[in-house]
């Protein structure tokens, strides 16, 4: 203990009574400080000891089917970049961004340290390069051109993405940076991880194929997938992978089999390959219990998925559906001559069933005087994969903030749209 204050304060060991700081203070507070030191530096190693957790999680209804330490405080790595990446999609979704757009590359992004692509000071890269570059390279130069380009800084991109965080209602994370690089502030769980990711996927459909590519290039350099859950399990279509030292290796994948889609999350593992085998066991487990009774499941993963509402009208469903259905619910009264061209989307959705379920929810927790008018809209994706897009439209900008507003205090997804009229189509 004296030699740990004694090479603290002096860099060097030192007779106690001889060193100037010392004389000043009486042996009590010595003592104290020294246990102060002590615990501090014990708390510091602690903090930066991999947490082993996971979760497994049944994306259809956000039912945990297991999970170990799914709520302990961890750090996410390059799993970090599954946030910088719905910040794109979003920002995609709301014309802010398109996928050809060429980004530009500052100094600070070209002297990020590996993993990385070797963008170059002055150049540009698209997009979608950018994208593929994170997903499949993990790049953490291509990180900061994206958060350098959506907001004025990499500073000012944390701050949506904290932002976004609390809208998804992610308990306990929070972010430092775009690449996940170590940054004290940097935090989350398996849990929160799982949250993200199941609202990327609902969210984001027409996005979400980008995780399944195994390669791209760039300036003539192929880039292979750091997933090897991508070749190595019949089903398994994304994520994303992690690893700094203070938090173990760490993987997210989503895989479906028929009907059947899971979400498991595994922070903390020792290796790669003991991450690879840990998330393929999980995997078997998980498939083998998705379609035991509910009664043999856990809770909800709250907040990305809720109980069903009980006694809310059902949305008509259609012999046959067409790219846009007519709406079905009153428009909320509002004061005439403000533009109704707002809306809000509460999700994308696999099935129209689901689309309606969520639509039905929302409009119940908004009240009998609903807001706005009830959208289901039909869009391809590419490579023959239909989506359904749940909307409430018709609606001032004020109505539209306030609905956003209250149901993501009640766990829903949710943002603004504009100019979207009623019967439009997404392709």
């Amino acid at each position: 203990m004296f030699y740990f204050l004694k090479t603290t304060f002096s860099g060097s060991p030192v007779k106690l009574q001889s060193h100037p700081i010392m004389r000043r203070f009486s042996p009590v507070f010595l003592l104290l400080a020294a246990c102060h030191l002590i615990i501090a530096s014990l708390n510091f190693v602690q903090a930066r000891t991999p947490v082993s957790s996971y979760v497994i999680v049944n994306a259809s209804n956000g039912l945990v089917i297991a999970e170990s330490k799914s709520n302990v405080v961890t750090y996410p790595a390059s799993l970090t970049k599954v946030m910088t990446l719905m910040l794109v999609f979003d920002a995609l979704d709301k014309g802010q961004l398109k996928l050809n757009q060429k980004l530009l590359i500052s100094h600070r992004a070209s002297i990020m340290p590996a993993t990385k692509v070797g963008l170059k000071t002055g150049d540009t890269i698209t997009v979608e390069d950018a994208i593929q570059a994170l997903i499949i390279h993990s790049a953490n130069d291509a990180a900061v051109v994206i958060a350098e380009n959506l907001a004025d800084s990499e500073a000012s991109f944390v701050k949506l993405m904290n932002e976004k965080a609390k809208k998804i209602g992610l308990i306990q994370t929070t972010f430092g940076n775009a690449s996940g690089l170590p940054h004290f502030k940097q935090v989350t769980t398996a849990a929160d991880m799982g949250r993200l990711s199941l609202a990327l996927i609902r969210e984001y459909p027409e996005y979400y194929q980008y995780f399944s590519k195994k390669s791209f290039t760039y300036h003539n350099r192929q880039f292979f997938t750091h997933n090897s859950l991508l070749k190595e399990y019949d089903g398994a279509d994304g994520l994303k992978t992690g690893y700094i030292r203070a938090s173990g290796y760490n993987l997210i994948t989503s895989a479906q089999r028929g009907n059947n889609r899971l979400v498991v999350v595994v922070m903390g593992a020792r290796s790669s390959a003991l991450r690879t085998k840990q998330m393929i066991r999980l995997l078997n487990m998980g498939f083998k219990e998705i379609n035991k009774p509910l009664t043999q499941q856990s809770t909800l993963f709250a907040p990305i998925n809720r109980q069903p509402v009980r006694n809310s009208k059902p949305l008509p469903n259609p012999a046959s559906l067409k790219p846009a259905l007519k709406p079905s619910v009153a428009i909320y009264a509002e004061p005439s001559g403000q533009e109704k061209s707002w809306g809000i989307q509460i999700g994308a959705f696999a099935t129209y069933n689901l689309a309606q379920d969520e639509l039905n929810q929302a409009i119940t927790v908004l009240g009998q005087s609903s807001y706005g008018q009830a959208n289901i809209t039909v869009y391809q994706a590419g490579k023959g994969k239909t989506f359904y897009r749940a909307r409430l439209l018709g609606l001032t900008n004020q109505k539209a903030s306030e609905a956003c507003k209250l149901l993501v205090k009640k766990t829903f997804s949710c943002f603004l749209v504009k100019n979207v009229p009623a019967t439009a189509e997404r392709h």
